[in-house]
């Protein structure tokens, strides 16, 4: 006698509960048996359309707000340090003024600042890379056409992948190597 079994699995959410439904034909009885399990839901978000709609949003005013800070680079004449100075002085107290805001008074200690310990050099390395890339950005800013600036900018997430490559071994698939080669073409047209 063959024994054949057909399961079919799937994932049940209402308004209080999410749980997982699981089928299998019962050859015996010539029916399906269902057993379910339930949980009520323990996270709280937006609806995925929601959710989606403010992605865009953010999305779209960082883009913008991005443009008017490239645009009053080139427009301020002072010196690029001058101007890292500000911005970093002023980022510090935003982020502390944040921290304190929005980390429960119970978390908000000296080292959660500079983060865990074993976090600390690899943020303190990412925090000297991104003043680097500042620091060179605003320097082309003030030096290049803001659009030929910009636009070798935005060839940083082919380096992303590159170095996901090399350093992660992250998979690059085909379809990336394709886009990587349009926008290395781009570039090339627009500057």
């Amino acid at each position: 006698q063959i024994e054949h079994q057909q399961t079919m699995t799937s994932l049940v959410q209402s308004e209080s509960t999410l749980g997982i439904s699981y089928s299998h034909w019962d050859w015996e009885d010539d029916e399906w048996d269902e057993t379910s399990l339930a949980c009520s839901k323990t996270t709280v978000g937006p609806e995925p359309g929601e959710a989606s709609s403010l992605g865009l949003v953010c999305v779209t005013t960082s883009a913008f707000l991005f443009g008017i800070v490239a645009a009053l680079i080139k427009l301020i004449a002072m010196n690029v340090y001058v101007m890292l100075l500000v911005r970093g002085s002023l980022q510090w107290v935003f982020s502390i003024v944040a921290v304190c805001a929005f980390m429960p008074a119970s978390t908000t200690t000296s080292s959660n600042f500079i983060g865990e310990p074993r976090h600390r050099p690899i943020l303190f390395l990412r925090s000297g890379l991104y003043w680097g890339f500042i620091c060179l950005f605003w320097s082309a800013l003030a030096r290049l056409p803001l659009g030929d600036a910009t636009t070798v900018v935005y060839c940083g997430p082919l380096f992303t992948a590159l170095f996901g490559w090399l350093l992660l071994g992250e998979p690059v698939p085909p379809g990336v190597i394709v886009c990587m080669a349009l926008s290395m073409v781009g570039v090339i047209l627009v500057t």
